[in-house]
């Protein structure tokens, strides 16, 4: 994690990131079995009285995201349309991802935490705490093995100090891991990253295959606590810290789990920055529980894959029903989500002209 000059003090910071070390990603919420019939009917979503947190909300009518086919323009060209995500009922389409999306492995083996945290996700700022993550954290225990998700060659492996700039700063990573694989994303090779970490186990020219050790969890470089720090990056040059993916797009869904990928956008299809989501389980009586938040991407420094053209993500959430909803500007709006066991749903949250 990275301290904004004009966020909490070192202190501070120290005790979150320690704190959210000590949680691990702490996982979404587990709900209750859903109900096999939607309670919302055709057009609309008619939120019913709803369990979030502590608080209630009385039932209102949210407008439903709309379909759409049309290419959406993000800071990444593509020349590919982005997939129709919502159907006009406010339903998310279940996707077919694309190789290599949701194919890698995970950096910890079942014993530790696998999950990223829920509090600092990819092209977030933690609310502005934080500078904006090219990443996603994973909190295990100091010394932890940290595993290659996929195979590849090593093409970097020890401090980050040398005339190679992997980050924003010298010593950003303190000590890191690079993985070319043999993948690609729209033809550009895809490089997956381990930062922060107290030790290589591997040196720059030796070939790993998925689950070999390539490092142990640190704190090393701009870090207060014990992580992980992943990244993906695609592009010709595995330095260029503007080349990142979201590295949950490319990670298997645990089992019982899948994911949503979507995005907020204007009446005229353009991705929307910085809106706050939330995400609610839909229990068998039609109340909402609230398992987690998010925040939609900026529209420069980190990047959409062509593939979804999305601008948030949740991955790992159990099988379920869900709503995911933001306010846009004054306005709601709403799109329903049915999980299914590594299953990825796409979901677009469309505001009125």
């Amino acid at each position: 994690m990275t301290p904004d000059p004009d966020g909490p003090g070192v202190g501070q910071l120290a005790a979150i990131i320690v704190a959210l070390s000590a949680a691990g990603a702490m996982g979404f919420y587990q709900p209750p079995a859903p109900e096999a019939s939607s309670p919302w009917g055709p057009g609309w979503i008619t939120a019913t009285t709803a369990a979030r947190g502590a608080a209630t909300r009385t039932a209102v009518a949210i407008r439903a995201a709309t379909a759409t086919a049309a290419a959406i323009p993000t800071a990444t060209p593509t020349a590919t349309p982005a997939p129709a995500f919502a159907a006009a009922a406010g339903e998310g389409t279940p996707i077919e991802a694309p190789a290599p999306y949701f194919t890698f492995g995970r950096p910890f083996g079942p014993a530790n935490e696998t999950r990223a945290s829920r509090f600092y996700p990819y092209g977030t700022t933690a609310d502005g705490a934080y500078l904006l993550h090219h990443g996603i954290d994973i909190g295990n225990a100091m010394g932890t093995p940290v595993l290659a998700i996929g195979a590849g060659e090593v093409v970097f492996a020890g401090p980050d100090v040398g005339t190679d700039l992997w980050g924003p700063q010298p010593d950003f990573y303190g000590r890191l891991v690079v993985v070319r694989h043999g993948e690609t994303v729209d033809g550009l090779p895809l490089y997956s990253l381990y930062g922060h970490v107290s030790e290589t186990t591997v040196a720059a020219g030796r070939s790993v295959a998925r689950g070999d050790t390539v490092a142990r969890v640190g704190a090393a470089g701009v870090a207060l606590g014990p992580h992980l720090h992943l990244e993906v990056r695609a592009g010709d040059d595995p330095t260029d810290y503007a080349s990142t993916r979201n590295a949950e797009l490319f990670l298997a869904p645990l089992r019982g789990h899948g994911t949503i990928v979507g995005r907020v956008v204007d009446a005229a299809g353009r991705p929307i920055p910085g809106v706050t989501l939330g995400l609610y389980a839909v229990e068998a009586s039609g109340r909402e529980q609230w398992v987690g938040q998010s925040t939609t991407y900026p529209t420069r420094d980190v990047n959409a894959s062509p593939a979804f053209e999305e601008n948030f993500l949740f991955a790992d959430v159990p099988a379920a029903r869900y709503v995911v909803s933001a306010n846009v500007a004054g306005r709601s709006v709403a799109a329903a989500a049915t999980v299914t066991d590594g299953g990825v749903v796409g979901v677009e949250l469309r505001t009125a002209p």
